[in-house]
């Protein structure tokens, strides 16, 4: 998981914009006429977003039914101005190339999803601090639900809130009774990060029901690292050569996807368990 790099621009101008090339001559009128509030609310989202507190903003009262069906419907995938915030996304952030979920870093990022859902924010349906690309799984799965009753964000806004370089997310390894590695995801806070920041992370993955999607992964993903430990071996003769390789992978994956992307977690936990390790040895030996 990695941080995204926010809209550097004014956001408020690609919504005029976009209210600009409106062809519905009355549409365009009523937007022109609610400027002022529509700015008034930016305003707003702009100084909460510099206090990293975006999910404790209230949904604009000002606007009639009419006005909200309006500004809700300035958003649509296919629309300008949602291309050249996605565009502009996808081309000042590293790695977007991959089109991989922030939410997940599983599945592609199909879509493009409001922080602030537009049903109850249609005053930020085009704001670009407000949109973020995502898989149409954690899209679905975050709901219209921001915050906890008691005001807490239910999922980390990529944009501010920093993640730790601590590891925070590991995997646990046995053998089952079919004699093939099992794996189990979990949270742990034992290397001290910030409780709050790792409480955040607890609801996000929670929220998405991450640890059992990253579970799931890693079982249809494994066979390919099994296979390529067993291509090195044939090659060297040394187990724990093999194994050491594998965890320097992880460990250079780890400066490109983060110290807790699945996939990293998931080498450097069978590069360093004896459990493993003894897995190997038998397979090895069974083989000759």
């Amino acid at each position: 998981m990695i941080n995204f790099i926010p809209y550097t621009g004014d956001p408020f101008e690609l919504y005029r914009n976009a209210v600009e090339a409106k062809k519905d001559k009355e549409g365009k009128e009523s937007l022109t006429l609610i400027e002022k509030d529509v700015k008034a609310e930016y305003e707003k989202y702009n100084v909460a977003f510099t206090h990293k507190r975006v999910h404790s903003l209230l949904p604009a009262t000002t606007f009639t039914d009419n006005n909200r069906k309006l500004l809700k419907g300035l958003y649509g995938s296919k629309k300008k101005i949602v291309k050249d915030i996605r565009e502009w996304i996808d081309s000042h952030n590293k790695r977007t190339y991959l089109r991989k979920c922030p939410y997940c870093t599983l599945s592609n990022a199909g879509t493009t999803e409001h922080i602030l859902p537009k049903e109850k924010y249609p005053e930020f349906a085009i704001n670009a601090l407000n949109l973020l690309p995502c898989c149409s799984i954690c899209n679905t799965k975050k709901g219209e639900d921001v915050t906890t009753p008691d005001g807490k964000p239910f999922i980390i806004n990529y944009y501010y809130d920093a993640l730790p370089d601590e590891q925070y997310l590991f995997v646990d390894i046995c053998i089952d009774v079919h004699g093939c590695p099992n794996f189990e995801y979990r949270l742990d806070n034992s290397n001290g990060i910030d409780k709050e920041k790792f409480e955040l992370i607890k609801r996000h993955f929670e929220k998405l029901g991450l640890l059992e999607r990253f579970k799931t992964e890693a079982a249809a993903c494994y066979t390919e690292i099994e296979n390529i430990i067993q291509v090195d071996l044939k090659e060297k003769d040394d187990l724990s050569r093999c194994l050491e390789k594998l965890k320097n992978t992880a460990l250079m994956d780890a400066v490109e996807y983060g110290s807790n992307h699945w996939k990293v977690v998931l080498k450097l936990a069978l590069a360093e368990s004896e459990i493993y390790k003894e897995y190997l040895n038998k397979k090895i030996i069974d083989e000759k």
